[in-house]
């Protein structure tokens, strides 16, 4: 049996439900579709269907169209989005300001690169660990205050802890915020380290310029004293020479006083070595060359040294220029002079040499570190009877000495006065074998 005419309109209106549905629409429209067809008039009005199908397709490709040029806006905007998804992943890591995302309890849930480099931790052992673990024990009440501060409060804040490691050991400045509708807090870390520190040392340079300003204050004070004194000591002398001199004297008398002069002639030295060390403001440094001054004050060396002891001098070939206070170099001449006297109690030979030497940097010699450059050597050597490696490891300390009337201060004093004037001195010496004494001056540009 053939199907009827209205068979024949609905088989054609699923047909061409079926054609919709392969261009995604849904039953509902489908079903609409297939009821108007038939209501329409089916198969009876095939010219009016072809027409309608005409338009319906010319629909379907511009709306076809649309959807692809909606898919290709689509497309551009995710890739716009993921590319500024990346830029801003680039700028957070590698902001010049630490960020970090904390839950209430701490825990850290975001963190960027470049405050796991101020923490030196990875980012993996950074995510899902307390902050707080990583806080010294006397700030983390600081930073517990700090969060419930945010959280509860909705204020923003900020706290000062130390970040302690084993990698590392920070002070931080913590500021945070919970913004509306987060409940997140978001805060930046920014390292104090550097500031902590340089905070510090201003605070010992200010330390130390307040105990430079003090030591100064007693330098003064101890070389006026120093120089009273001096004089003082001098005149005591003078007044006992002048005792010594009367014919009604006593021998015994005679005696103490120049024992007395003895001792004040240690004393002397004492005041010298502590007008050295105060740096006495009567010492006036001068160009000079160390050959004219040692030829001048010659004849009162060999005088010093005595006739059982032959005096020999080797000046420089070339004029040696040093910058010096012209007394302080005759008390150091004559301190080393008469050391190298006293070891030669049966004679021998001093010798004094001037020469010129060029010092590496950082160079030791006999435990003296020079600075690089040009120097003048004053060279005294004696063939006396030398000294143990015992006595050299002490010759520098003050008061120091292996002689019964010694005072065990012309050594240091010699190395004092050779400091403040950027010299230095070396001694060499063998029991037995004499004792060579260098002073080293920087050359005179």
């Amino acid at each position: 049996m053939l199907p009827n005419l209205a068979t024949i309109s609905r088989k054609a209106g699923e047909i061409m439900a079926d054609f919709f549905e392969e261009k995604g629409e849904s039953d509902i429209t489908k079903k609409h579709f297939v009821d108007d067809y038939v209501k329409a008039g089916g198969i009876d009005n095939l010219p009016d269907l072809r027409l309608e199908m005409q338009r319906v397709m010319h629909k379907l490709k511009v709306h076809q169209l649309e959807l692809e040029m909606q898919q290709e806006e689509l497309n551009q905007a995710n890739i716009q989005l993921e590319k500024s998804r990346e830029h801003y992943n680039y700028l957070y890591d590698f902001s010049p300001i630490g960020h970090i995302s904390l839950s209430e309890d701490g825990v850290i849930v975001e963190i960027n690169l470049t405050c796991t480099k101020i923490f030196a931790i990875n980012r993996s052992n950074l995510l899902g660990a307390r902050l707080a673990q990583f806080i010294a024990l006397s700030d983390r009440p600081a930073f517990k205050n700090f969060l419930n501060g945010i959280f509860v409060h909705k204020t923003a804040d900020f706290c000062e802890v130390e970040f302690i490691n084993q990698q590392t050991h920070r002070f931080l400045r913590i500021d945070g915020v919970v913004y509306s509708g987060h409940r997140e807090c978001q805060a930046t870390v920014i390292d104090l380290t550097g500031q902590k520190q340089s905070a510090f040392e201003v605070k010992k340079m200010e330390t130390m310029l307040a105990v430079f300003q003090k030591v100064e204050l007693m330098k003064r004070f101890s070389a006026s004293i120093v120089d009273d004194f001096r004089e003082t000591i001098t005149e005591i002398v003078q007044k006992i020479d002048f005792v010594l001199q009367s014919e009604t004297l006593d021998a015994a008398n005679s005696a103490q006083l120049k024992a007395a002069i003895k001792c004040s002639d240690r004393l002397l030295d004492v005041s010298s070595f502590l007008s050295a060390l105060t740096l006495s403001p009567r010492v006036v440094a001068e160009k000079m060359d160390i050959n004219v001054v040692i030829s001048e004050n010659l004849n009162s060396l060999v005088q010093l040294v005595g006739e059982k002891i032959t005096l020999t001098f080797q000046d420089s070939s070339n004029p040696s220029l040093v910058t010096i206070d012209r007394n302080q170099l005759k008390q150091v001449l004559v301190c080393v002079v008469e050391n190298a006297k006293d070891s030669m109690t049966s004679g021998g030979t001093l010798s004094i040499k001037v020469h010129h030497q060029h010092l590496e940097a950082n160079e030791v010699y006999s435990s003296a570190t020079a600075l690089q450059g040009e120097f003048v050597c004053l060279e005294i050597s004696d063939t006396g009877v030398g000294m143990s490696k015992e006595v050299l490891d002490h010759l520098f300390e003050p008061f120091f000495t292996t002689r019964s009337n010694g005072t065990g201060l012309g050594i240091p004093i010699v190395r004092t006065i050779m400091k403040q004037n950027m010299g230095f001195v070396t001694v060499d010496s063998q029991f037995g074998e004499g004792t060579t004494v260098r002073l080293y001056l920087p050359c005179y540009p």
